[in-house]
């Protein structure tokens, strides 16, 4: 994921920043990841690599690191 969305769910500015995912795409995260529905947008599946629970997972971490910057902004 870090190739393409940075460290930390930080996008460099070319890619979307994952810590600001509008609410539905949360909703669709899975059949992002997996699914390929993004496809024509350049998110190609990752099926073949990751599973359910990794995509869980790495859905939990990009939840976190949005909190992370909120807390960071709520000081800023």
């Amino acid at each position: 994921c870090g190739v393409c969305h940075g460290p930390g769910a930080k996008s460099g500015g070319v890619i979307k920043d994952l810590r600001h995912m509008p609410a539905g795409m949360h909703l669709v995260f899975e059949d992002i990841v997996l699914g390929g529905i993004l496809k024509d947008r350049g998110m190609v599946s990752f099926a073949d690599n990751l599973d359910q629970q990794d995509v869980t997972d790495i859905h939990q971490y990009v939840i976190q690191q949005a909190h992370v910057l909120r807390e960071k902004e709520k000081y800023h």
